[in-house]
């Protein structure tokens, strides 16, 4: 199993799971599966957030996409193939930063939950709201605000938690 090493709230957290290692070189089914659970139903009228498998197929999530596509949501019913529709036309490079803004928003959730300070609780939880909000959307997380964008280059979410941790300590 891989380890990941990540830098929140001046703590370094190691993690022990296979989801944590180096995500860009994850066959994409497992990355679809990833992200499935992100991804917004695209039925009309169905108002499900993400694709739930039930337990029993659990262990058919390794086996191939053909096999996955027919397999239905938990909460509403429809199949893997409905959830991951608008992921069908990424490429891979796109597959593979959905995939770490999925990583990021994760690592947000347990820093939230384990953060004291009420500010960094909130930070935290606005940027796991942006971040849950553009992958339901099929869309990486840019930075705005409600100013409208930055002067500057957009930089991603990865280093913007990065330069915010850096600069706590």
């Amino acid at each position: 199993m891989g380890t990941c090493e990540t830098r929140f709230g001046g703590r370094n957290l190691k993690q022990e799971s296979p989801s944590c290692s180096n995500i860009r070189i994850a066959p994409e089914t497992r990355k679809l599966v990833k992200l499935a659970g992100y991804s917004k139903c695209q039925t009309k009228n169905c108002v499900c957030l993400g694709w739930k498998p039930t337990s029993g197929q659990m262990s058919t999530l390794c086996e191939g996409l053909a096999l996955i596509n027919a397999l239905p949501c938990l909460v509403c019913h429809h199949s893997f193939g409905c959830h991951t529709m608008q992921l069908s036309s990424k490429s891979a490079a796109e597959l593979d930063e959905l995939s770490e803004c999925a990583q990021a928003m994760e690592q947000c959730r347990s820093a939230m939950q384990r953060e004291t300070s009420r500010h960094d609780k909130e930070l935290y939880q606005f940027m796991f709201f942006s971040l849950r909000r553009s992958l339901s959307e099929g869309r990486t997380y840019r930075l705005e605000s409600p100013l409208g964008l930055p002067p500057f280059e957009a930089q991603n979410v990865i280093d913007i938690l990065r330069i915010y941790f850096v600069s706590r300590n």
